[in-house]
Parts: C-alpha cells; sequence; structure tokens
C-alpha cells in the first residue's frame, strides 16, 4: 500500500481542522462596567414593607422588606422610584430619587420607613 496518498490525505485533514479555529484575544486592562458604560445601584429596603422598584417609569423588581439588591444601571441620568405594596393605612408610600450615573460607579438608593 502507497503510505504518501495516506500522508496526504491526513495532512489535509489536519491543515482543515487548523484553520476552522478561531483565537479569541481578551482585553483585561479594562473593567466591563468601563467598557460598556455602566455603573451599580444598591436598592435597600429598610422597611419590613415590600415595594415596587421603577428604573426610568418602568417597573424593574419588587425588593420584600428588609433586603437589598444591586442592579447595573447604564451611564447618564436614571430616575428611580419605589412604591410600597402593602403594610399602608390609606395610601401607598412613593419615594423617588435621580441619580446621574457614572462608569464604574456605586450607589444607593435607599427606601426608609
Amino acid at each position: 500500500m502507497n503510505k504518501k496518498p495516506v500522508f496526504i490525505f491526513i495532512s489535509i485533514l489536519f491543515l482543515l481542522a487548523l484553520s476552522s479555529c478561531e483565537i479569541t484575544v481578551v482585553d483585561n486592562s479594562t473593567r466591563d462596567c468601563e467598557t460598556y458604560g455602566y455603573g451599580y445601584v444598591t436598592v435597600d429596603n429598610k422597611t419590613s414593607d415590600p415595594y415596587d422598584v421603577y428604573l426610568d417609569g418602568y417597573r424593574e423588581f419588587t425588593i420584600q422588606g428588609r433586603t437589598s439588591k444591586e442592579i447595573e444601571v447604564d451611564e447618564g441620568t436614571a430616575y428611580f422610584e419605589a412604591e410600597q405594596l402593602s403594610g399602608y393605612l390609606l395610601w401607598p408610600t412613593e419615594i423617588d430619587k435621580r441619580i446621574n450615573v457614572k462608569a464604574c460607579s456605586e450607589y444607593d438608593f435607599i427606601i426608609r420607613e
């Protein structure tokens, strides 16, 4: 049996396998928050009641009493609102705060009694 055609066939398969590989270079010199332009806001509910949390007029999540949650927020002015869901007598408590978010910075939106 002639070994030359087998060697050529295996060489072609090897070259095809190598040509399908992709090299990804990861740049670790900048953090994702700098690259994509977002900061961190911690929503801290100090009350015992649940609240709906809104960001720029859109409901984001419900936060239970005595809990906190950190979220990523795009750079720029962010308008936070919180509306009490239960535990009120006549009308729910509503809290709002405007935050000027900078990349990789941390902020607090605190819900107090």
